[in-house]
């Protein structure tokens, strides 16, 4: 931390640019290109997330973060909040989130 903090105060934040912001770049290019494919489908939005708030939420309560984390590419903090029902995903992850609880529920003995 006493590095890092040594760095930014000489202009250097290597949380930016060179191959972080790389794969940040791509990253969001393809998140982008997800939402896009999915709006093409044309699908109504709030009857996706009503679906999502019926059918996946109520299963996302027992599934650990680290799996839907893995599931969406969400950080620790949206998974957090998707999995509480504070904040609703777009529904391009909803194909993700469903396989993940159905496939931990097909798990369960």
């Amino acid at each position: 931390m006493a590095r890092l903090r040594e760095l930014r105060a000489d202009g250097v934040d290597p949380s930016h640019g060179g191959e972080v912001g790389r794969k940040r770049g791509a990253s969001n290019a393809r998140r982008a290109r997800e939402r896009s494919k999915w709006r093409d489908l044309g699908l109504d939005v709030d009857q996706e997330k009503e679906m999502f708030k019926r059918d996946i939420l109520p299963l996302l309560q027992g599934i650990a973060l680290s799996h839907i984390m893995e599931a969406t590419g969400f950080s620790r903090r949206y998974a957090s909040l998707a999995r509480r029902g504070l904040y609703t995903p777009h529904p391009v992850h909803y194909d993700a989130l469903a396989t993940l609880v159905h496939s931990r529920q097909q798990a369960k003995p």
